[in-house]
């Protein structure tokens, strides 16, 4: 461990979305931090007790400069979705909130109806939105365009769209579909997806096959292969250099240019919940059970373990210039970090 490059994490914020005395805690499945950094936005769904659970899934927007979260999902009364919320993320403009779900019922055309796999949020006219067309299958994954207000989404077949509000009116448009050949043999199986800094690629990662494609025309353009099966994570380098995945424990860092595995180590004992890289694509986060850890991207070495937490970690979101961290445990609570050498 090099103690020399180790980043510093001090909390500047923390809250929990469930009330002390609710048993049915908020387990966060995904955060997502607003571009001028003011907002933050939470999602998730409810540990149940037996069958029984009070509500099927949470998105909440919390305002850091007063510190007042809102609960959207019960302002609409939860209609808008049937399932747990796995995913969420900001427009690069800022003005809207993009959540993907795995529905039930999709089977069923009456229910298909009344469920969404997708909703999309206007920031200045919540809790109004708009429940774009349910998928076959749920979203697993999302991933905005650093500097566009396009997105792209993979579902729990492999399939990416590229979809976008080209007016603004609220409403998301589908620019392109395709499917990713990700391992049709294990289906339902974690799928990730990520942007490129420049929104150049598109980096897909499936069971045992990672992809990166041209974001504009769909084509792909390199495929990696690994020996473990599943991947939740991944992510690019801000310079371009390394796409990296993480998985069942264990994190891969794959150099694009060489197009060869870089580094592969043990990272956590569980899976790896969330992966962000420093703007100076030197330091790599990682989030798994009950730890935040730093990485050498360059050597794969351990540098620090930045925080340890009492519920195991669930998610995080760095900001683009690398000072503030977000996480979100399991038993709902949500804290923002300062980063500093």
């Amino acid at each position: 461990m090099t103690s020399s490059t180790a980043l510093q994490l001090s909390c500047i914020h923390r809250f929990k979305l469930s009330p002390a005395k609710d048993r049915h805690a908020n387990a966060i499945n995904a955060v997502a931090i607003s571009p001028d950094q003011t907002q933050i936005a939470i999602v998730g769904d409810r540990h149940r007790q037996g069958r029984k659970t009070t509500q099927p899934w949470t998105f909440s927007i919390w305002d850091v400069t007063t510190g007042e979260a809102r609960d959207l999902a019960k302002e609409v009364d939860y209609q808008t979705h049937n399932a747990n919320i796995n995913a969420v993320q900001f427009s690069a403009d800022g003005q809207f909130v993009i959540l993907g779900s795995s529905d039930p019922f999709l089977n069923n055309f009456e229910k298909q109806r009344t469920c969404s796999n997708l909703s999309f949020w206007k920031l200045d006219a919540l809790p109004s939105h708009t429940v774009q067309d349910p998928e076959e299958v749920g979203i697993l994954a999302i991933a905005p365009h650093p500097n566009e207000t396009q997105f792209a989404t993979i579902n729990a077949k492999g399939t990416i769209r590229l979809c976008q509000d080209h007016f603004q009116t609220g409403s998301l448009q589908n620019l392109k579909t395709w499917e990713s050949q990700l391992d049709r043999r294990y289906p339902r199986s974690h799928f990730a997806i990520a942007y490129s800094a420049d929104g150049r690629w598109l980096g897909s990662a499936g069971k045992t096959t990672i992809q990166v494609w041209d974001a504009v025309t769909g084509e792909l353009h390199q495929t990696f292969r690994q020996t473990e099966e599943g991947i939740k994570a991944v992510t690019f380098s801000p310079n371009g250099k390394y796409l990296i995945t993480g998985g069942d424990q264990r994190i891969k860092i794959w150099n694009l240019e060489t197009a060869q595995l870089q580094h592969s180590f043990f990272a956590h004992p569980d899976w790896i919940q969330g992966l962000a890289v420093t703007a100076d694509s030197q330091s790599l986060l990682s989030a798994g059970a009950l730890k935040l850890k730093q990485w050498s991207l360059e050597t794969g070495e351990l540098q620090s373990v930045l925080a340890c937490e009492d519920s195991p970690l669930r998610a995080i979101a760095l900001t683009p210039d690398a000072t503030k961290l977000v996480t979100g445990t399991q038993d709902g609570v949500v804290k923002i970090w300062q980063l500093s050498l």
